[in-house]
């Protein structure tokens, strides 16, 4: 992968995959995520927010240049650290946050906040709820993130200003 551009498709493809995977699991599949669950989704929408504009102009590719890939390793760095972290959660290896339930949403009353307090299961972050292989998806967030992390990493290391246009 020697250009941003090439970079940027990849990752854009990537949180495609992730996003529409974990959304799927969630709507589809019925599995609530945990607070963790929704954090490790923020660097996947960040870096597909930003593939958008560096796909389609090329002013921007140029502009950004080799700080580009920098920041796609910085941002899968940091998701492949929060997933880490879950993981290590999921094991019971070390506590994971005090607010460990699913956000509320949907109530278009005071009553109806009550009402979902009061009902809603709490979603904890320190079980597992689905495996692959004895791979959570909190796991799998991990390799990918860490996958896309070297990627860029190779990507910025072999960078060549011409490319990036």
């Amino acid at each position: 992968m020697e250009s941003t551009k090439g970079l940027a498709a990849t990752i854009l493809l990537a949180a495609i995959g992730v996003l529409g995977g974990a959304l799927l699991f969630e709507h589809v599949g019925g599995l609530a995520p945990c607070v963790l669950c929704l954090w490790e989704r923020w660097p996947w929408w960040i870096a597909a927010a930003i593939t958008i504009p560096v796909l389609l102009l090329a002013p921007v590719r140029r502009a950004l240049g080799p700080a580009l890939p920098a920041l796609f390793a910085l941002i899968f760095a940091g998701s492949f650290a929060l997933a880490a972290y879950h993981v290590a959660v999921e094991q019971h290896w070390i506590a994971g946050p005090a607010t460990c339930s699913a956000p509320l949403s949907g109530a278009r009353s005071f009553a109806d906040f009550q009402n979902m307090v009061v009902n809603r299961p709490v979603v904890r972050c320190d079980e597992v709820p689905w495996a692959l292989f004895g791979v959570s998806l909190a796991g799998f967030n991990a390799l990918f993130s860490a996958l896309i992390a070297i990627l860029a990493l190779r990507t910025m290391r072999r960078f060549r200003p011409e490319a990036a246009r």
